[in-house]
């Protein structure tokens, strides 16, 4: 039976991927729907990719072969020439799995969802690891969503915008941070949809991957919640300990929405008299003030914790204020689960 659905554009951008550009072409084919528009978007391969997807040149709607400044560039190039109602986005090295467009369908005629996504494999090479997508609440702080599975309504992206390409490892996750923060609703096919295949530019470039995520998510966050939660939290005269990437950002979110009578500790920075970051002096461990409340600004802080409560002392950490925060900011963000 065919789905009749408004149609579905599909974009593949591709570099050098002679060896995996196949694969994926022929699990767009394999989808068996008529109302699909395949696109492809080639930044001039020099390796044979452009005579693999010539082959294959009766089944794809547009190919868009030209210099770009990145996947997200050329991602963009696609999503302006796309006419489907909903468009899906596989890389040259990624696959999807039979049946995926059949059931990004239903979801979508049986809901009113902007996006949907599924769970996905990853490949590395030699073995397939299926894994779940994670909590969307999660995504205030980490990329939770498998993108690779990722269908979006055409009308969110012109709501929206499209990919940010001043990230060029993780706009993915900025796009779908922005539509969750600008309330799109989400949806979830609780079942395999794509696979996924390390050595690609988040899985190679795990710094900058990780540097990017955390300044998408500094950019995104509501501080206007984020100050209540603090202040439910914790109380006006602090010890802060961690100088790291979450002691520098909660630091400076206290300072804007809540106080600036801190004492900022560090093990390693405070030794030899401290050093000053963002105008603030980094002290030592040992010119704590124990009568204060103490907030631990380390993300996996589980240990520290553990000693300043058998100290007695009263302790808050970084990951319970986020988890307040990703709560309050979840209830008018429901998921729809799409069976």
């Amino acid at each position: 039976m065919k789905y009749r659905y408004p149609k579905i554009s599909i974009i593949t951008p591709v570099y050098n991927s002679v060896s995996t550009i196949e694969r994926t072409i022929l699990s767009v084919i394999n989808q068996n729907e008529n109302n699909i528009e395949y696109i492809i978007v080639d930044g001039l391969s020099s390796d044979g990719t452009d005579a693999i997807v010539n082959k294959y040149s009766s089944y794809i709607a547009k190919y868009i072969r030209e210099n770009d400044t990145g996947v997200y560039d050329a991602i963009n190039k696609g999503i302006e020439f796309a006419s489907g109602d909903i468009i899906g986005i596989i890389n040259g090295d990624d696959w999807y799995e039979t049946g995926c467009v059949k059931s990004v369908i239903e979801a979508f005629q049986k809901s009113d969802c902007d996006i949907i996504y599924g769970d996905f494999n990853i490949f590395d090479g030699t073995k397939i690891i299926t894994k779940k997508a994670g909590d969307l609440k999660r995504i205030c702080i980490e990329m939770v969503i498998p993108h690779p599975t990722v269908f979006v309504k055409k009308c969110v992206y012109d709501r929206i915008g499209k990919f940010d390409t001043k990230y060029r490892i993780a706009a993915d996750y900025e796009l779908m941070l922005r539509g969750y923060m600008s309330k799109i609703q989400f949806g979830y096919i609780s079942k395999t949809q794509a696979n996924f295949s390390l050595g690609g530019l988040s899985t190679t470039n795990d710094l900058a991957c990780k540097e990017e995520t955390q300044a998408i998510m500094s950019r995104w966050i509501d501080d206007s919640v984020l100050a209540k939660c603090i202040e439910k939290m914790l109380e006006h005269e602090l010890v802060v300990r961690g100088a790291g990437f979450w002691g520098i950002w909660i630091v400076d979110k206290l300072k804007k929405l809540y106080t600036d009578r801190i004492i900022w500790i560090d093990e390693k920075l405070g030794n030899n008299g401290g050093v000053y970051i963002n105008g603030m002096r980094v002290f030592d461990i040992h010119d704590d003030d124990t009568s204060r409340q103490v907030l631990v600004a380390i993300y996996d802080s589980d240990s520290v914790e553990y000693i300043y409560n058998k100290q007695g002392r009263r302790v808050v950490t970084v990951q319970a204020i986020l988890q307040m925060y990703m709560d309050s900011i979840y209830k008018s963000r429901k998921l729809v689960v799409c069976e």
